[in-house]
This record gives structure tokens, C-alpha cells and sequence, in this order.
């Protein structure tokens, strides 16, 4: 870090300026936090459930099973 605030940035050919940011998601996800996307709200890109249970049971009760092999290409997982 110090390396890097020792920097002379004066010729750099890249010009920012900084914005408001969050360092944790709960706070860029609360109330009133600018947005990043429009479209998104809560600056949250998806969301989820994952259910849990018992799957030796449910397969066990189950009226039908299949099984078989799917192979799929290499997915990025929204990083």
C-alpha cells in the first residue's frame, strides 16, 4: 500500500475521480446507496434460494428416479 501512495501520478495518462463507494455489500445494498446499474436494484446482481433437505429420503420416496451424465461446457458464475 505504501508503494502505492508513494506513486507520482502527475504524467499518468489516466484521469478519475473518485466516486462514493462501499467497502461492505450490506451497505451498498441498504437503503439510499447510490446504484451502480439502474436496472439493478440494491446493487444486487441475482438472487437465490437454495432449498435443503433430505435427498436419500426424497429419492427413496420418489414415484420415479432416471440418472445419467450430462457434461456441459466451462460457466462463468457471475463474477
Amino acid at each position: 500500500r505504501e508503494a502505492i501512495l508513494d506513486l507520482d501520478l502527475a504524467d499518468f495518462p489516466v484521469r478519475w475521480t473518485e466516486l462514493p463507494h462501499f467497502l461492505q455489500p450490506r451497505a451498498a445494498q441498504a437503503g439510499g446507496a447510490q446504484l451502480i446499474h439502474d436496472n439493478r436494484p440494491a446493487n444486487l446482481l441475482t438472487s437465490g434460494f437454495v432449498e435443503r433437505g433430505d435427498p436419500d429420503a426424497a429419492l427413496a420416496g420418489a414415484a420415479f428416479t432416471v440418472s445419467g451424465a450430462i457434461d456441459t461446457s466451462y460457466v462463468e458464475h457471475a463474477y
